[in-house]
């Protein structure tokens, strides 16, 4: 890997991780107000950007968010008509949500715009090193979930 190497090399990686998502968060949440999407607005874009209605639960699965968030955070993309809900024809007491074709194409701007950010942080990484900077965070995630 190229690059400098710093007193800051020896840092905890709890830090670094942190410090990193930061980094992504801040960059992300400029990037993504140009386009008028709020931060918490882009899970749930990608999530549904296939155009697949998906219910409730499974966003809350996918987005790894709270059932109270998500019920907030559904309710302001429908009032910004990014998303329409319909009834799921398999069990009509519940309810799919789907993004608006408006929508869509905002989703595949939100996706252009994170590969974007991916491909500037990893800049100067082979594509060796960040398969296994991928792989070593998949492993500390799955590490740290087993404590909760």
């Amino acid at each position: 890997m190229q690059g400098p190497m710093t007193a800051k090399s020896a840092s905890p990686i709890g830090y670094l991780a942190n410090k990193a998502a930061r980094a992504f968060n801040r960059t992300m949440e400029r990037r993504l107000r140009e386009l008028g999407v709020l931060p918490a607005q882009f899970p749930v874009l990608l999530a549904l950007e296939d155009g697949c209605a998906r219910s409730q639960k499974s966003l809350v699965e996918i987005v790894g968010t709270e059932q109270p968030t998500m019920v907030v955070n559904l309710a302001r993309m429908e009032r910004d008509g990014l998303i329409s809900r319909e009834t799921d024809p398999a069990d009509r007491r519940s309810t799919l949500i789907r993004l608006t074709p408006d929508a869509i194409a905002k989703a595949k701007s939100v996706a252009a715009i994170r590969d974007e950010i991916n491909a500037s942080a990893s800049q100067g990484l082979s594509i060796d090193e960040v398969a296994s900077l991928r792989l070593f965070l998949l492993y500390i995630i799955d590490n740290l979930n087993k404590y909760q």
